[in-house]
């Protein structure tokens, strides 16, 4: 890093500028890593998403996830060498079309499948999305190589699976989630962070992980 050099000098500004984004850079990296310990890159790395669950949490906390910034940031961190993005969609629909094209664009793999909708009264529609039986099916059959399973998903249903990986497959799982903030504010259920490695709070990522226009 650049030290005593004079700010008054025109020829020092591409210096200073460059200075200025390695120190941030810096402090990003070392805020990203104090959000998500016990990453290493020689472990392999397998991140299964309850896509629903974790969407609406995100939409909860008024904000969308950029599923290739927070690919980028565990790439960095470890041996990420499976991404499954699990979710129930309500088809046609050009946004979600766009959305799982960039998502297998970005190397996840997309398991899927139609929600079901049930009409109960004249203007009452049960939405049934439930992608559970799918993600432990996906955990339990993940390839043996695989040491450390990063479950991103808010719901307790999940304990159970968590501990079974734990204890009979000698996996090390992590817990993706997030807490609510604001008045309203809801945790994560204890029952599944305790029961696993680390939990990873994306809030605490929130600026870094953010989606922005044209980007997921």
């Amino acid at each position: 890093m650049i030290s005593n050099v004079n700010p008054n000098d025109p020829t020092n500004i591409p210096d200073i500028i460059s200075d200025l984004k390695l120190r941030s850079d810096l402090e990003i990296d070392f805020r990203i890593n104090e959000a998500l310990p016990n990453l290493s890159i020689s472990e392999k790395t397998a991140l299964l998403i309850d896509g629903n669950n974790i969407y609406r949490r995100a939409k909860d906390n008024g904000f969308a996830i950029s599923y290739s910034d927070l690919s980028s940031i565990l790439e960095k961190r470890c041996n990420l060498v499976a991404k499954y993005m699990f979710t129930a969609l309500r088809l046609p629909d050009p946004n979600l079309e766009k959305w799982i094209y960039h998502l297998t664009k970005n190397n996840f793999e997309v398991v899927s499948k139609e929600v079901k909708t049930t009409r109960i009264g004249d203007d009452i529609v049960a939405v049934k999305g439930n992608m559970d039986v799918e993600i432990t099916i996906g955990a339990l059959t993940l390839d043996p190589s695989i040491e450390h399973i990063i479950l991103m998903t808010c719901d307790d249903s999940f304990v159970a699976l968590v501990k079974y990986l734990k204890y009979v497959q000698n996996k090390k799982v992590s817990v993706m989630g997030m807490t609510i903030a604001g008045e309203n504010s809801v945790g994560m259920p204890s029952t599944l962070t305790s029961s696993a490695a680390n939990f990873y709070n994306l809030m605490n990522i929130k600026d870094y992980i953010t989606y922005k226009k044209d980007r997921l």
